[in-house]
């Protein structure tokens, strides 16, 4: 993903189990369809969805994300349940991790993500 995003224009790195693009919120829209771009050239876009329950999973750990942003004086917010399961495909709502990135200088966002990592359900060769 890095190499392909770089081929964009994009400098990004790899943390944890996410990526990290950096570029300015300006560029978000450039940076979401160069992302589905690298998804789809190298095979991303064919895993499945994940299903109801799985995504109020998902939930449940963006919850705990969303707490440990706003102890460490993040204004961040997150949909209901059932909002965040009907849009979760869409690019409807910001992610937790976004709405930091808008917030905070580089350094401030790579540590906010260290402390609080975001919660993911994504492109894990591993699970089945």
């Amino acid at each position: 993903m890095t190499t392909c995003l770089a081929d964009y224009g994009f400098e990004a790195s790899t943390q944890g189990t996410g990526l990290v693009v950096d570029s300015p919120s300006s560029q978000r829209e450039a940076v979401s369809k160069a992302v589905a771009e690298c998804e789809n050239s190298l095979g991303y876009d064919t895993i499945s969805s994940l299903s109801e329950d799985q995504l109020g999973e998902l939930y449940k750990l963006e919850l705990v994300t969303l707490k440990c942003l706003t102890d460490l004086g993040y204004d961040v917010a997150l949909p209901s349940k059932q909002v965040f399961v009907d849009r979760y495909y869409s690019d409807e709502f910001p992610l937790l991790e976004s709405q930091v990135f808008d917030q905070a200088s580089k350094s401030d966002y790579e540590s906010a993500m260290v402390a609080c990592p975001p919660a993911t359900a994504s492109y894990d060769p591993y699970v089945e």
